[in-house]
């Protein structure tokens, strides 16, 4: 009986950090929840915990009732399809709603783009994704869509390679953004440093709202026709210190930075994307066990559900018992030891 009985409480914990985060109206709503977990764990690779981890994740974010097992669902294929911890899908897709001011369509569309374009570069979309959520709703303001700064992300993570840091990657693309879109409040040196490239501040801050990958093609292309011992200089001073270790990579790698605009924008391309990836992962022989593992831990934890209460009720039994038992300990210390010996 210790199997079902482990199944069904380390479940019964899971379920407790779902409750934390949402309000049900009823037991059965709570114990329905449950079961729709268990089913899905069934028929998807994550273990049952996983999945009730993304659901707290949901319902933390605010994800309304109603979509939430929609959301649960397509979160835990992302996990699969991008390789990434169940709960760390549900967190980049509440992320993204929020940040981004996103429709649940929306969500996957972005998944999609993101899948397909690591699919088709030296990037995965675990690092895509970290780096389009870093630059956040920033990227949103300055004119530029969630699947541009994927682009950009994508670019420079597949250019750097393993030296590639995300947290570095993402704060070059946030100075490339800032300089961008300061206009009147761009440093003095920067203005002259634009107006030498024949740009204006003002200009591109303006344009950066109408055209983002046609303004920064622009600049890079300025910074391209300058001389090759200045674009270092240049780019500092432009785009600070951090700048130096990615921004080169783009303007280098400008002809990549445009296809890879073209696969996030190929709608033929990217549609589906995350749902083939979990297709095809789920076909896996490690897959098909775990899939198997978490029908058995399903069973048990039903089977170790029912006698989880008299368990219960048995151990409070048992702690008054040894409550007692401690109680007289205290009382007849000199007994208590002989007895012990």
């Amino acid at each position: 009986l210790a199997g079902p009985v482990v199944a069904a409480m380390n479940f019964e914990s899971a379920m407790a950090d779902v409750r934390k985060t949402m309000n049900f109206k009823s037991p059965e709503q709570f114990k329905a929840m449950g079961k729709d977990i268990l089913d899905m764990s069934g028929r998807i690779p994550i273990a049952a915990k996983g999945i009730a981890d993304i659901v707290a994740a949901a319902g933390q974010s605010g994800i309304a009732k109603e979509e939430l097992m929609s959301f649960t669902e397509t979160a835990a294929k992302m996990a699969v399809a991008f390789d990434i911890a169940a709960s760390e899908a549900g967190q980049l897709m509440a992320t993204w709603r929020t940040s981004f001011g996103m429709t649940q369509q929306e969500v996957v569309k972005l998944g999609d783009q993101i899948n397909y374009l690591s699919n088709n570069i030296n990037a995965t979309a675990s690092d895509i994704a970290s780096i389009v959520t870093k630059i956040g709703p920033l990227g949103k303001i300055a004119g530029l869509t969630a699947s541009d700064v994927a682009a950009l992300g994508g670019t420079l993570k597949a250019a750097l390679g393993k030296e590639g840091d995300v947290s570095a990657i993402s704060t070059g693309l946030l100075n490339l953004i800032k300089t961008l879109t300061a206009g009147a409040s761009a440093t003095k040196e920067q203005k002259e440093l634009l107006k030498d490239l024949g740009l204006k501040s003002q200009d591109i801050a303006k344009s950066m709202q109408i055209d983002p990958r046609g303004t920064i093609i622009q600049v890079f292309e300025a910074i391209r026709k300058a001389p090759k011992y200045a674009q270092t200089a240049i780019i500092t001073k432009l785009f600070g210190d951090i700048g130096t270790r990615t921004i080169p990579m783009l303007v280098e790698g400008l002809g990549q930075l445009k296809t890879n605009w073209d696969l996030v924008n190929d709608a033929t391309g990217y549609a589906d994307s995350m749902e083939k990836e979990f297709i095809e992962r789920s076909k896996t022989t490690a897959n098909a066990i775990r899939i198997l593992s978490n029908n058995i831990n399903a069973l048990a934890v039903r089977l170790g559900s029912f006698l989880l209460p008299p368990l219960a009720e048995t151990s409070k039994t048992l702690a008054d018992v040894s409550k007692k038992i401690a109680k007289w300990a205290d009382a007849h210390p000199k007994l208590t030891k002989v007895i012990v010996l």
